[in-house]
């Protein structure tokens, strides 16, 4: 049953919060609300851990089972709204009940939420989590980023959970076509957004392809997408009083110590070895036949830990969903991996950096062959 049919089946109203008594009237408006959607794996955690420069929610294949979170600008606090409206407040976000829950208000300091709400949603597709889950959220938001992977953007299942939405929504959107580093070359990726545009116009205003382990193209999201915020005219999403009386509450209590929100998990594949030194931190490698293949990569100087940080992110990103019997697979993601090492000013040993990627392939064919 699709969520329109789903809405108006249901005896009572779609969220029990709307129904709640409303609290005395506050004079300053409300923010607008973003809600940030799409189908699983599509990047949406990695859209909010760089929108607000912080890990605030776990992007781990485990911790996905979550309700959908609320984002709100403050000091760290965490509750949980169940689906009566009755609050509990968290010390984390770990061992949250989606079916028992409507969804979870984080308090952060970001710079962002200063400015508009966010709302992140389960994955559409998600087999685990039920579509009501996120279903419910859609009514309280003002605008949405649908997120969808560049390398089958624009699916048939997310163009039929668009063509249900609330009509408020459909319109001031923004579609952001995510991992653009798995776009094989520019052409590939301008044939994406043309089609994308073609088929999609009708439910999006503004149309973005970034690469979200790059921070330059989370920043250009950010800027689109506070372009959009600051040109809406209605706030058109549902009042929800339970949050208003929760942050209204949170705000006139001291300050307390940050709880535990749950770091970015760092997914280590079988075929991936921590290096033991900084160096090695850039190099990729994995387990093929019973060894280890690396690929040796020198730098001039040595590496800050925010650069290790974030080699150590990209090169994750990037294997994580790669085949690891599929060699054609593997050596293009080492490709990929160099390009972005020499984008950002790495220096491979040797005159010829290319001379590294041709030995590497070179012997990971050889291992493959038996020899």
């Amino acid at each position: 049953m699709s969520y329109r049919k789903r809405r108006a089946a249901k005896a009572r109203p779609a969220s029990p919060v709307v129904d709640a008594p409303a609290p005395t009237p506050v004079a300053a408006p409300r923010k607008p609300r973003v809600i940030i959607a799409g189908e699983f794996s599509a990047g949406k955690t990695r859209l909010i851990t760089g929108l607000l420069g912080a890990d605030v929610l776990p992007s781990n294949v485990t911790a996905t089972a979550l309700p959908p979170v609320w984002l709100v600008s403050g000091h760290h606090r965490i509750a949980a709204v169940d689906l009566e409206g009755n609050v509990r407040d968290l010390d984390t976000l770990k061992d949250i009940s989606v079916e028992d829950t409507h969804y979870c208000v984080v308090s952060h300091p970001a710079e962002i939420l200063k400015t508009f709400e966010i709302i992140d949603t389960p994955g559409s597709s998600d087999p685990g989590i039920a579509a009501e889950s996120w279903e419910r959220m859609m009514e309280f938001a003002d605008m949405a980023v649908w997120c969808t992977n560049a390398t089958q953007a624009w699916r048939q299942s997310e163009k039929s959970v668009w063509d249900e939405l609330p009509e408020h929504l459909v319109g001031p959107a923004l579609m952001l076509v995510t991992h653009a580093d798995r776009m094989p070359d520019e052409r590939t990726a301008e044939r994406v957004m043309r089609r994308v545009r073609r088929e999609a116009k009708k439910y999006f205003s503004h149309f973005e392809m970034a690469s979200l382990i790059r921070p330059d193209q989370v920043e250009r999201v950010s800027g689109t997408l506070g372009g959009i915020v600051s040109e809406l005219s209605d706030l058109a999403g549902s009042k929800n009083p339970v949050l208003e009386e929760l942050t209204r509450r949170w705000e006139s209590e001291p300050a307390p110590a940050a709880p535990q929100l749950p770091e970015a998990p760092k997914v280590m594949p079988k075929r991936f070895e921590r290096s033991e030194t900084a160096l090695d931190l850039a190099a990729p490698a994995f387990e093929m036949g019973g060894e280890i293949l690396r690929l040796n990569v020198d730098t001039p100087t040595p590496r800050t830990a925010t650069e290790v940080s974030a080699f150590r992110a990209a090169w994750n990103e990037m294997i994580e969903a790669e085949d690891a019997s599929d060699p054609a697979a593997i050596l293009s993601c080492v490709e990929r991996y160099i390009s972005m090492l020499e984008e950002n000013g790495s220096t491979f040993s040797g005159d010829d950096p290319s001379s590294h990627s041709t030995a590497f392939e070179r012997e990971t064919k050889s291992r493959m062959n038996g020899r």
